[in-house]
Parts: C-alpha cells; structure tokens; sequence
C-alpha cells in the first residue's frame, strides 16, 4: 500500500492555467493568501504541491515505521479494531461558504440521501475524502470531550461509517483539497490515479504512540462504507415525513445503522439497527 501511495503522490503537481491563477487572486483579495485557502479550492502553485507532497512523505513513512503506528493502520483498514471513522454527508466547510461548492441541501437529496451518495460517490474510492475519527469500536461514540473540538459537528448530522487506509490523522482541520469545488483540470489530471488531499502541515500529525480522543480531520483513501449514522437532532429539523423517508433510506442499504440521540447536546447514545421497530408508526412514537 506504501508504495502505491508514493506512486499516486509522483502525479500529484499540477500547472494552472491562467483563468485559474486569475481566480487564485481574486480569491486571495478577499479571503487573504495563506496556503490553506489555495488547497481548499484546489489553487496552488507546484512548489507548495511539492512541499506539502514531502511533508505527507515524510509522516507516512513514520507511521509505517513503529508497531503502534501499523496497528493503527490495520485497524483503520478493517474497520474492526479500536478505530472508528466517519464521513458526513451534510457538513459544509470552508469551500461553500468561499462559493465554489455548493452546500448539502443542494447536492443530496432530501428523501433518500444514503442510496443517492452511494450512486454518486461510492464507486469513487480512489479519490482521498475527509473524515472524522476517534479511538473506539464502531458502534460507540467519542464520548463528552469531542465537544471541546474541531468539525464535532459532523456527528450532527447524517453520513457514513467507513474502512481504509489513513494518509493522514490529524488533530485538528487541515483544510484539504474540496473535491467538489476543484477546478475541472485538476481533476482531469488525476483521474486516472484518483484526487489527492493533503495537510499544510504535519504538527497536528497522530501517529498512533501518543494518546489521541479526536481527529478533526482524517484523510482517507481506498475507503468502503460499512456502516450509517443519524443524528436525531438533524431528523428532527426536517419534516417527519422526510426524517422517517431518510430512516428507511438508510436501512435499505443494508448497511449497520446507529441513530445518534443528543449529539448537539453532547450525551451521544448511538442507538444500533437492531433495536429500532420494524413498523413504521412504531418508529415515529420511538424516535419523535
């Protein structure tokens, strides 16, 4: 995998073309150069490509290097250890309020979000998504303290549980590349290998040896759903109608459901599949 990794990372350097690099400054006029708004829409010049390209190197090469650090990896991989990771399908970031990507509400649709996104994206496991992680089995939230840190709102709302390989764990946001919102010829140069993503830095880098509760964000490749959660807050912000329609969406992927109560509130009780009613009325006196 570490191999295939550095090859895809050989295809990374992109050239703007000029129309893109007249869109970078009026970008930078307004939201200011740091590097972070650059990679966020997918605007930057080779030379920091490069650079950040050998900083991600160099935290994956130390990552593969310990035992805790490959035990972290396995883990991420088969979904079945210490590890879970989430990936929302509802949260916008820093590209839609910049105006290059649409929000959520105009990307998914209202009545069946999870068979639509598998639709759309779930075949494209090469390109790198951005997720949320934290040290505990699949099935069990991060507890109280997640709160107190970066993007816990993804837990507000609906996505999915997922499998794959880490390329980067980190502490906090690292404003990765927006899929949605690159230009279209950055994509096209890395069809064939899939869309990269990656850090600025690597000092909010966990590699596995160091107590950790939280990734705000985890850079994900080779990724496979396995399983969905809900936020009963989210269900109860849209039509009863529409929040029972997304339930039996979710349930007829057949995918491992939770129904997360309270995650506003910070209780966090992932409630599984198991122990919804079959029936629907049941299910509005349970969950409304």
């Amino acid at each position: 995998m570490i191999r295939e990794f550095i090859k895809r990372m050989l295809l990374e350097v992109y050239e703007m073309t000029k129309e893109e690099q007249e869109e970078k400054k009026e970008i930078e006029a307004f939201w200011g150069e740091e590097d972070d708004i650059g990679r966020a829409v997918g605007l930057q010049d080779p030379e920091t490509i490069r650079r950040e390209r050998s900083l991600l190197s160099d935290y994956q090469k130390k990552l593969n290097s310990t035992k805790s650090g490959k035990q972290m990896i396995k883990d991420f991989r088969t979904g079945r250890g210490n590890i879970s990771i989430a990936h929302s399908i509802t949260y916008d970031g820093f590209a839609v309020n910049a105006g290059s990507k649409e929000g959520w509400k105009g990307r998914i649709s209202k009545s069946n979000p999870f068979t639509e996104w598998l639709k759309k994206w779930g075949n494209n496991n090469r390109d790198v998504i951005s997720t949320v992680s934290w040290p505990k089995p699949l099935g069990y939230g991060p507890g109280r303290s997640w709160k107190n840190n970066q993007n816990w709102q993804v837990l507000t709302g609906l996505g999915f549980m997922m499998k794959g390989y880490p390329v980067f764990i980190s502490r906090q946001d690292v404003m990765s590349q927006t899929l949605d919102s690159l230009p279209a010829g950055l994509q096209a140069h890395q069809k064939s290998s899939g869309i990269a993503k990656r850090p600025g830095s690597i000092d909010t880098a966990i590699y596995g040896d160091d107590p950790w509760s939280w990734s705000a964000e985890t850079l994900l490749d080779n990724w496979k759903p396995i399983g969905i959660f809900l936020s009963q807050d989210f269900l109860w912000n849209v039509p009863v109608a529409t929040a029972m329609d997304i339930i039996e969406d979710a349930k007829s992927t057949g995918l491992p459901c939770w129904i997360i109560e309270n995650a506003i509130g910070g209780l966090g009780h992932w409630i599984p599949d198991n122990e919804w009613p079959e029936d629907r009325d049941d299910l509005y006196l349970t969950f409304f």
